[in-house]
């Protein structure tokens, strides 16, 4: 423990990556504008499933989420998007500063930059011009006005705004685009249908055939039933034990590419070590919480000697680092190899809550099913194979490991094809399961 403590003294005596609380920097938000509040797209859920709503906020030729389905926030007339979404084009990269509070979002392949000081305020570009562009916080992320940073880094951004149909979005794109966003929105908006609604259909009209196939000798060919398709809904929620390693990059891929959110578990140790994966991690819009293995994670026999003072102390080592590499806390903490009655019996449990954390246990742990192929078949009999008539909540570990990538992948485009199995990220209101 002390090299870990003496290691955070150096690094904050030799880099001061930010100066000021952040609470002063960003100023609370009141999120669109009173003219977009009422549109449909803008503030309306789609919870039960029934009612369609269209995206208000598109990057390249596809919708795009974070933590909200409908992300775009409108303030005094300015559409600010979640700093995220530039991050995932491969040539734009989003870099915390080392000597100031801020980041820069800088295009890769012609230099272009726009860089924000959340010390004072002031915000330039590669121009070294000075910009009025300010960072807003919301959603428990940060958003930058699009049309400020598009012109910046050289991106396209187009608005599209009509009142009549309730519909206001925006979208992010480069020369790679097909589509124009009037075009993506008609293709996202729901079509007329006598027999819906409102004159809504469940889903956007996708133009494909509603025939049945027909086989040799004009037999109507049945469509193959599918096991699946009744199961009722299933939440799940993610979360990857011991990160960041060499591993963990590939999984943000994967996240990114399916709009998922997940929480990751992490030690003092591998924080340091890996601090821009950290920092991707959050600017991607995922939790970070901290992992504290006990004895009885390796196998062994828990023992309670002298665990309440040692798992405070790594809990605190680690919010020590995290709040160094990225000055935010972690709420979460993982103690792996306990059971919930020990915790409780020994004032664990009670004393991380009065230091303001909370312990995230989990449903299914994947490290008991071998590889990939394994863990892919073991969570698809877990999700979409038990219960099948009652609804589920499920919380799903991914140990650090090869497998989880590849894995994860499988089991995210597995979910994608069925409208009620969702993935779900955390937040301040979800109710964790024991351990």
């Amino acid at each position: 423990m002390k090299k870990f403590s003496t290691k955070i003294k150096a690094l904050i005596l030799c880099a001061l990556l930010f100066a000021a609380a952040f609470s002063q920097a960003v100023a609370g938000v009141q999120y669109n504008d009173a003219k977009y509040a009422n549109y449909v797209n803008m503030n309306g859920e789609n919870e039960s499933g029934r009612i369609y709503i269209v995206p208000n906020l598109y990057r390249q030729d596809a919708s795009y989420k974070n933590v909200k389905s409908f992300p775009l926030v409108v303030m005094n007339s300015v559409e600010y998007v979640p700093l995220e979404i530039f991050a995932m084009y491969s040539y734009i990269e989003v870099v915390y500063s080392k000597l100031s509070f801020g980041f820069y979002i800088n295009n890769t392949n012609t230099n272009k930059y726009i860089a924000f000081n959340l010390e004072d305020g002031t915000t330039t570009t590669s121009a070294d011009q000075a910009v009025d562009a300010s960072v807003q916080m919301c959603y428990r992320t940060y958003y930058v006005p699009a049309k400020i940073v598009c012109d910046a880094v050289g991106l396209n951004f187009e608005s599209y705004d009509n009142a009549s149909d309730g519909i206001h979005a925006a979208r992010v794109s480069d020369s790679s685009a097909k589509y124009t966003l009037a075009e993506l929105v008609d293709m996202y908006s729901p079509k007329k249908n006598d027999t819906t609604r409102d004159g809504q259909t469940d889903e956007p009209d996708t133009g494909g055939s509603t025939q049945p196939d027909v086989g040799q000798g004009g037999q109507i060919t049945p469509a193959p039933d599918d096991k699946y398709k009744n199961v009722l809904s299933r939440n799940v929620y993610l979360s990857f034990d011991n990160c960041p390693d060499e591993y963990t990059g590939n999984i943000l891929d994967i996240l990114r590419a399916y709009n998922c959110g997940a929480t990751f578990f992490m030690t003092a140790e591998k924080i340091l070590e890996r601090p821009e994966t950290v920092r991707r991690i959050l600017v991607e819009g995922h939790n970070i919480g901290i992992y504290c293995p006990t004895d009885g994670a390796s196998g062994e026999e828990y023992s309670a000697s002298g665990e309440t003072e040692r798992i405070l102390s790594e809990t605190k080592e680690a919010n020590e680092a995290l709040k160094l590499i990225t000055k935010k806390k972690a709420r979460y903490v993982r103690i792996k190899g306990a059971h919930e009655k020990e915790l409780k019996e020994n004032g664990i449990e009670k004393a991380l809550k009065d230091e303001g954390l909370v312990i995230y246990g989990y449903t299914f742990d994947t490290r008991n099913y071998g590889r990939a192929q394994g863990v892919y078949d073991a969570l698809v009999r877990e999700i979409a194979e038990k219960n099948t008539n009652r609804a589920a909540t499920h919380y799903i570990n991914f140990s650090s490991g090869a497998y989880s990538a590849p894995a994860l992948s499988r089991f995210l485009e597995f979910c994608g094809k069925y409208t009620q199995f969702r993935t779900v990220k955390s937040d301040e209101y979800t109710v964790l399961p024991a351990l």
